[in-house]
């Protein structure tokens, strides 16, 4: 099985609990070799996002260490124009760590609400397995659904604890920055962290599943439309680090599909500067 999170980010991750930071990192190396010799056909070394270790991120990873949850969300939506009057829009939230079998609960979830195309799915996430993140984003985009990323005030311990206030600041790291480009909308707050870093497989899987992984990941980014220099940013740190890319670099590869920012208070949680 094949993961994009932290491998410190909670037990569903960690293939041997037993091992030692160092050979761990050494014996899941062959996800990142195998992402890092197929990322030399875009010269990484062109690109540079800002890198972040983990231990300057730890309360993100501690917030996160659930399984994903799925939840109707209301923000009240002002007028936008005169004449038009003010209500409630119905947005999804997504929160926590992408395991097996989140993909299945996600379609069902979406299935089981009936929810309209154009309808905001709010990611909250610190990844997880591979598959699943890009089965959630392919059922994202059947439904025509945006993405943008954002989580609960009450959650992000905004100031802003209004009941219906917009979603505030969030994470979307790992695996999850896959899911995020089913959206046919892609948004973000100013503040938001988009951080990606190459995968780590279970320590059985070995080369031949992380290079066909590779593969993968550089399909389903062709077919969301977004530009494969994603893969350059992802291979310039291994799985124990994070590389956080400016919305200015998400806007030139197509990930977020606009520069205007969400409304929300910015959250004190997130830190990685």
């Amino acid at each position: 099985m094949v993961f994009l999170r932290h491998p410190y980010a909670g037990e569903t991750d960690m293939p041997a609990q037993n091992l030692s930071r160092r050979d761990f990192l050494r014996k899941v190396g062959a996800g990142s070799v195998a992402l890092a010799a197929g990322a030399e056909l875009f010269n990484p070394d062109k690109a540079k996002g800002t890198e972040c270790e983990y231990r300057d991120m730890r309360d993100i990873f501690e917030q996160q260490d659930h399984k994903m949850t799925f939840s109707k969300y209301y923000i009240y939506t002002p007028p936008v124009s005169k004449g038009k009057e003010p209500g409630l829009e119905g947005v999804i939230l997504l929160d926590g760590g992408i395991e097996a079998g989140s993909a299945d609960e996600f379609r069902d979830f979406v299935r089981s609400n009936n929810f309209d195309a154009g309808t905001t799915v709010y990611l909250n996430s610190t990844g997880g397995v591979v598959k699943d993140a890009l089965d959630i984003g392919r059922t994202i985009r059947e439904r025509k659904l945006n993405t943008a990323i954002g989580t609960d005030p009450v959650k992000s311990q905004s100031l802003s604890i209004d009941r219906n206030s917009p979603p505030t600041e969030g994470v979307c790291l790992s695996a999850c920055t896959f899911t995020f480009l089913g959206g046919i909308e892609r948004r973000m707050h100013p503040g938001d962290l988009y951080g990606v870093h190459r995968f780590h497989t279970r320590i059985e899987s070995g080369m031949d599943r992380a290079q066909i992984q590779t593969g993968e990941l550089l399909k389903y980014v062709r077919e969301m439309g977004v530009k494969q220099q994603l893969i350059e940013y992802m291979a310039q740190v291994g799985p124990d680090k994070l590389n956080k890319l400016q919305p200015s670099q998400l806007r030139s590869m197509d990930v977020i599909t606009t520069t205007s920012f969400l409304p929300g208070e910015k959250a004190i949680w997130i830190k990685c500067d």
